[in-house]
């Protein structure tokens, strides 16, 4: 995609950019295979920053049709990184912001927000929707029953919902409702 030649001239590690128009999410997205969370605390120039900068989960390959596209990022209190994805909380900032856009290196990306969820991080045998878990969905009736969860799980209804075949994308962030708590943030991709 043209825009990309700069910053992987300069970053190797990016993999793309996450926006969300209105909003301060506008930022490039990093993955490193070999070591997961190298910019949990990393910025563009890969040195030490607290807030980091999102990053595709490692187990994510880009351009998979199955691949669900699961972006971790930090909830930071300035507002920064994925500090507003909490005001997804109410649902009339969906409707303010119902769009989000994450353009890879070899193509654009439009996703229309279908659900935003509170949940905690996987626990391993807790009983909590492991949404971190699942970064494939090859069957129909796997990527159903995602679908199914995230829908149970949703605080409000969208009215916007995804068959088998259509991508989707998770932005993913610590909320303090309660411990280990996450905001997530799933959305389908609207354009091919």
């Amino acid at each position: 995609m043209p825009g990309f030649e700069a910053l992987l001239a300069e970053n190797g590690d990016v993999v793309g950019w996450v926006s969300i128009p209105g909003t301060a999410v506008d930022y490039p997205v990093m993955q490193t295979k070999d070591d997961p969370f190298f910019y949990l605390h990393r910025d563009f120039s890969k040195n030490r920053r607290y807030s980091g900068l999102p990053f595709l989960d490692a187990r994510c390959a880009l351009g998979q049709p199955d691949e669900v596209y699961l972006i971790y990022g930090h909830n930071m209190k300035n507002g920064t990184m994925f500090g507003t994805l909490l005001d997804y909380r109410q649902e009339g900032y969906w409707r303010e912001h119902p769009a989000v856009r994450f353009d890879t290196l070899h193509a654009s990306g439009e996703y229309a927000v279908m659900a935003v969820m509170v949940t905690k991080a996987n626990q391993g045998g807790d009983a909590a929707f492991a949404y971190d878990r699942q970064v494939a969905l090859p069957t129909r009736e796997a990527y159903e029953d995602f679908v199914r969860q995230v829908k149970a799980a949703a605080l409000y209804e969208t009215g916007v919902t995804a068959a088998f075949g259509e991508r989707l994308l998770l932005l993913s962030t610590c909320c303090a409702t309660q411990e280990q708590g996450r905001l997530v943030v799933v959305a389908k991709r609207v354009n091919n």
